[in-house]
């Protein structure tokens, strides 16, 4: 007996999402899932099929009976026989397995969405590793990841407050920095000097510090006592953040001073330990 439910589901299927589903060796009650579809590979789809599966169909009671997932192969971490299931029976409406694909389809989309944005700040971060930016020789950092966020460390010597407006403004400037969500967290400390009576905290000896957190509160402090507990003078330290939608905590501070305090050693502006 046809169910005609079922063959308008399908033709429906078909005609959103073509090459999705198909009947399986002939059999009516089985059906072979595909995301993305044959025809969708190679057109819009945003990668190549990344799910496939065989779903069970009882013929005379579906939807009131759900179909069962089987043999399910995917790329999709988030997604199992398990995360079909409570989809199936979480959909609201007659047309199950058209609510399945759709979900798979958009899970798919989020996945491709987020390689994108990954590539995006990789490849941002491969440019910014690069060790002479505007002609201010930088020494930067390994990169710390944590749940897709990343911080790099750098840090410049530098002798003025002009020359940490130029360092900074090179950052700021600098179009391969600016997708990261916190480009241009920085702490800098000058050195004293008695012969320099410009301000009055030189004139006592006092060196010449600020800092700032760039949105990442409290960050930009952080780096500032670094450089004041390591006794560091006449450089600046900069953290660029890229943030990749996961909260991390407060180990977000550890991993900036991280690499702020690795920047500093490579650099031999501070000894290591």
């Amino acid at each position: 007996m046809v169910n005609e439910s079922l063959e308008e589901e399908l033709l429906a299927i078909d005609a959103i999402y073509p090459g999705c589903v198909r009947r399986a060796d002939g059999l009516s009650s089985t059906l072979l899932i595909n995301v993305p579809g044959e025809e969708e590979i190679g057109s819009n789809a945003p990668v190549s099929r990344v799910t496939s599966f065989y779903l069970a169909v009882n013929q005379n009671f579906y939807p009131e009976t759900l179909p069962i997932v089987s043999h399910l192969a995917t790329e999709l971490p988030a997604v199992d026989a398990e995360w079909c299931k409570l989809v199936l029976q979480n959909h609201d409406g007659p047309d199950h397995i058209l609510g399945l694909v759709a979900a798979l389809h958009e899970t798919l989309e989020t996945a491709a969405a987020a390689a994108v944005e990954a590539e995006e700040i990789a490849a941002a971060e491969r440019e910014a590793t690069q060790t002479d930016m505007h002609d201010i020789s930088w020494t930067v950092s390994e990169p710390i990841h944590d749940r897709k966020s990343t911080m790099l460390g750098r840090a410049v010597r530098v002798k003025t407050a002009a020359d940490v407006e130029r360092a900074l403004a090179s950052i700021r400037n600098d179009k391969r920095l600016s997708k990261a969500t916190h480009p241009c967290i920085y702490a800098y400390r000058l050195r004293a000097s008695v012969n320099d009576t410009s301000s009055v905290e030189k004139a006592a000896g006092t060196p010449q510090q600020d800092h700032d957190d760039d949105g990442e509160t409290a960050a930009g402090a952080r780096l500032a006592f670094l450089l004041q507990v390591s006794g560091a003078e006449d450089v600046l330290v900069v953290v660029s953040r890229w943030f990749g939608g996961v909260l991390l905590g407060d180990i977000r501070f550890r991993h900036i001073t991280t690499v702020a305090r690795q920047a500093l050693v490579d650099g031999g502006f501070i000894a290591a330990g």
